[in-house]
């Protein structure tokens, strides 16, 4: 990995690693919450193998990305225009891997002529119907209340989740399928207290998911002109196949891809992979 921050329009530091080929296709990798650059290192030979660059970039207040107040999905649109612009990038494809789908969704709405297609990997849906807020993980609901309400309360949270990150790994096994347990290996397993630990230097980061997750995401999923794939697990505890499905056919130019027996922590290794063969293959 190379790892480089930008310094935005408004003084803010943005930061991101890249990984893969450096020469091929970019593509911009958007990390789950809590998530960081990190993430993207266990597609780094696939990448690389595929002439793909990858581009892990961290949202405010993760890593290296400095935190700014009252964040919102158009702001995201504007700092990832301002990378692309420093990068002399002229088009992306995107993945956006869990809590990184409304960002990687708005990102194709608002920049449409800049972008190719965008991946969904167990990606989060909008929480404006009783059936999708009820199909998420208790502790997520949980979290989205208080970063609503008492923000306050949600920060020694993430705190200690910073202090112990082999706590969070252990009880994320817990949920591990038979086809988690089979991906996710021990070599991989070990990466993960590091981009836990990393994620959550700062707890503004995963306070700023929290608050947009539970809010209207104001994106006109129908304005999106471009190739839109997702990739669900139908064991995932954390995002309901049923709920994303729903979800999917919100978009002109969809395709469904249903991983079975994959777990939220299965598709996210093995979608952002199935997605860089994809998007190397396609014209």
């Amino acid at each position: 990995m190379s790892e480089h921050t930008i310094q935005l329009n408004d003084g803010r530091n943005l930061g991101y690693g890249t990984y893969g080929d450096t020469s091929g296709k970019p593509v911009l990798y958007f990390h789950g919450t809590p998530g960081c650059r990190f993430d993207a290192e266990l597609f780094h030979t696939l990448a690389m193998n595929n002439h793909i660059h990858l581009i892990s970039v961290e949202r405010p207040g993760y890593g290296l990305s400095d935190e700014k107040c009252s964040y919102t999905y158009m702001d995201w649109v504007k700092d990832v225009r301002e990378l692309m612009k420093e990068l002399k990038m002229e088009k992306v494809d995107i993945i956006g891997v869990s809590g990184g789908a409304p960002y990687a969704l708005s990102c194709a709405e608002q920049l449409c002529s800049k972008i190719g297609r965008v991946a969904i990997v167990c990606g989060l849906v909008p929480f404006d119907s009783e059936e999708a807020r009820k199909s998420i993980a208790k502790e997520d609901q949980m979290l989205m209340d208080a970063a609503q309400n008492t923000p306050e309360q949600v920060a020694p949270v993430i705190e200690n989740i910073h202090n112990n990150p082999h706590r969070m790994v252990e009880e994320a096994t817990s949920s591990f399928t038979d086809f988690d347990k089979k991906i996710i290996t021990n070599e991989v397993l070990e990466k993960f207290p590091r981009i836990i630990k990393e994620a959550t230097r700062s707890s503004e980061g995963m306070i700023s998911d929290y608050k947009l997750f539970g809010q209207p995401w104001n994106i006109n999923f129908k304005d999106i002109n471009v190739p839109v794939y997702f990739w669900n697990g139908d064991l995932d505890q954390s995002i309901s196949v049923k709920v994303a499905s729903s979800f999917a056919d919100r978009f002109r130019k969809v395709k469904f891809n249903l991983i079975e027996g994959a777990g939220h922590f299965g598709t996210a290794v093995v979608g952002p992979e199935r997605a860089i063969l994809l998007l190397a293959n396609e014209k």
